[in-house]
């Protein structure tokens, strides 16, 4: 039998083994399908709250929006980055989470309020909100200290933080970061925008195009949570909403696309336009970045691409947080 009629076989064979084996230095998030396995890890912080974490696996993908996307804005450039692995918590901070932990809950959505037909009886598994980032990297650090992990921060409050530029920000507080500490911490923009695409390339994680219908299914944002706009179906009470009703991305993530605003590490700034490696944004800045758009939000703010940013001491009852942490052996 002639040897160059086995050799195509053969190359096919060893191809796939190093595929099934991993032996590949790098994966396009593309080619991970939500039926991969991911490992899961548990927190519990006591009190009947238990945070969930899913793996996500290292990779490269594009972020940032094509030109041709709906109501992209100038400062989403497409660029490839790589990642490494980490695993992000599958829900955003719930109230009931962060009152454990904090002892005590600055949302401005529980119980009694009535704004915009809002006021749930029970409010624990409504995301918090009120956080400004200062009080983010507190909390990262006291999570950590109940998982009896080292602190992914280092906290110093009594020096000035040269980087921050923000002449609004009264506290400027000198944070910086570990990023391979087992700590629990913000995850970065990239690492944020990698997790909510779960390998989509689309403008939202389950579709091309706005579409109502879909949207509300996955999404709480001003057509189903704000009585001044909202349209059937939506929300019992307006504001935020309980954390994981919607359906998931592919890796597990739920509320990734509206419900609160996600602080990031990063400083707001302009991306690179080339290649790069767990970047962690600019150096300097005004404002720290955001991300996934909010109960009060249009649609297109909920787009995966779409970037927001707000100064450091901020807080307001879009904001919330979601945590992250490392994960150098996947």
């Amino acid at each position: 039998m002639n040897n160059s009629v086995l050799s195509l076989p053969i190359i096919l064979i060893i191809a796939l083994i190093f595929g099934i084996l991993g032996w590949n230095t790098e994966v396009r998030a593309t080619s991970v399908k939500a039926t991969d396995t991911f490992v899961t890890t548990n927190v519990d912080l006591g009190g009947g709250q238990m945070m969930h974490f899913v793996s996500i696996p290292k990779g490269t993908f594009t972020m940032g929006s094509p030109a041709t996307e709906e109501k992209r804005q100038s400062d989403e450039v497409q660029h490839d980055v790589t990642l490494s692995a980490f695993q992000m918590q599958t829900t955003e901070v719930t109230q009931g989470q962060y009152k454990q932990v904090m002892g005590t809950n600055p949302s401005f959505f529980v119980a009694t309020e009535t704004l915009s037909s809002s006021g749930y009886a029970n409010t624990d598994l409504q995301p918090v909100e009120r956080v400004s980032w200062y009080d983010a990297v507190e909390f990262c650090n006291k999570v950590s200290d109940v998982a009896s992990v080292a602190h992914a921060y280092t906290i110093d409050k009594t020096t000035t933080d040269p980087n921050n530029l923000n002449s609004e920000d009264s506290l400027k507080w000198l944070v910086t970061c570990d990023f391979t500490s087992p700590g629990f911490r913000l995850p970065t923009e990239a690492e944020w925008e990698y997790a909510c695409r779960a390998g989509i390339t689309d403008m939202f994680y389950w579709g091309a195009t706005y579409d109502n219908v879909k949207m509300k299914n996955n999404a709480w944002y001003n057509m189903n949570c704000w009585s001044k706009c909202w349209t059937d179906p939506h929300a019992e009470k307006g504001g935020t909403q309980r954390v994981g009703q919607k359906l998931p991305n592919a890796w597990g993530l739920c509320d990734m696309s509206g419900n609160v605003l996600e602080w990031c590490w990063d400083w707001h700034g302009n991306y690179s336009s080339s290649r790069c490696t767990d970047p962690l944004g600019q150096t300097t800045g005004n404002n720290r970045v955001v991300r996934s758009g909010d109960w009060l939000n249009d649609w297109f703010r909920c787009r995966s691409a779409s970037r927001n940013n707000d100064r450091p001491n901020h807080v307001g009852n879009g904001l919330g947080l979601r945590l992250v942490r490392s994960s150098r052996t996947q």
